[in-house]
């Protein structure tokens, strides 16, 4: 495992998003678990400066590198198909503009696309790789 994939498990973009992953991915190196979850709670215990944070961090397992907003965004289309992996390309649009883009989406994430009280049921082959269930 080399990419943890920490997202809002109560958010239906994130919960659509996950499942865009595993349908566009080139590899299988992303792991999943929702800031909810064991995991997530550890997780912001463990790292409290980014407690604020509720939408979606890209944790590398090999470097400890913490990747949040549309870094983020960036670090997991460098792992889709293509033409997906082209979404990677925003890096390139000045990191205020596309960090404030971010924010206007994850504060009005649910009142677009609402909430959900359940969490994703991954089917068996990719039920591994939701790290709070998957054990």
């Amino acid at each position: 495992m080399t990419k943890v994939m920490l997202y809002d498990g109560s958010c239906n973009l994130c919960h659509h998003g996950v499942q865009f992953i595993l349908e566009n991915e080139q590899d299988t190196d992303i792991h999943f678990a929702s800031l909810e979850g064991s995991i997530g709670q550890s997780f912001k215990n463990s790292h409290p400066e980014l407690n604020s944070l509720d939408a979606v961090l890209i944790l590398n397992t090999e470097t400890s590198v913490i990747h949040s907003g549309s870094q983020a965004v960036i670090e997991i289309s460098r792992h889709l198909k293509s033409p997906w992996h082209l979404i990677q390309l925003i890096r390139f649009v000045p990191l205020p503009i596309r960090q404030a883009v971010y924010r206007e989406v994850a504060k009005s994430r649910y009142r677009i696309f609402g909430q959900t009280e359940s969490c994703i049921l991954p089917n068996q082959e990719t039920r591994l790789r939701f790290l709070d269930i998957g054990q």
